[in-house]
């Protein structure tokens, strides 16, 4: 019985040992693009430009931005609201070498548009 309680107690440090020598890696969020304004962190950010290119079968919007040195390509979801600044949905024709806030969001490394408001 002592033999079996000694072995228990040897086995049951040798895990709590174990599991204190372990290293958690944290790997940081992806920057943000130049010229995006970041909010808190986790929470929604913003990008503001001129799309060049949307194309739905893709699902791709491509924006250029003074202060960005190359054109940023985001994603799209099916759900991704397309509107002006008064919240009317406007079509992909309409945002076309529009100015435009892009509110989007990282998720798994993409960089997922959740509303395109066209600022005219």
């Amino acid at each position: 019985m002592i033999k079996s309680m000694l072995l228990s107690v040897i086995v049951a440090a040798a895990f709590v040992s174990a599991a204190q020598a372990q290293t958690t890696v944290v790997t940081p969020p992806p920057a943000a693009p130049p010229g995006a304004v970041v909010t808190t962190p986790g929470s929604v950010q913003m990008y503001t430009g001129t799309v060049t290119q949307v194309d739905p079968t893709s699902r791709t919007l491509i924006l250029t931005s003074p202060t960005s040195p190359a054109p940023v390509t985001y994603t799209f979801a099916p759900d991704t609201v397309f509107v002006d600044q008064q919240g009317n949905t406007v079509s992909y024709d309409a945002v076309r070498n529009a100015p435009v806030k892009v509110e989007y969001t990282s998720d798994g490394g993409r960089t997922i548009v959740r509303r395109v408001i066209v600022v005219h």
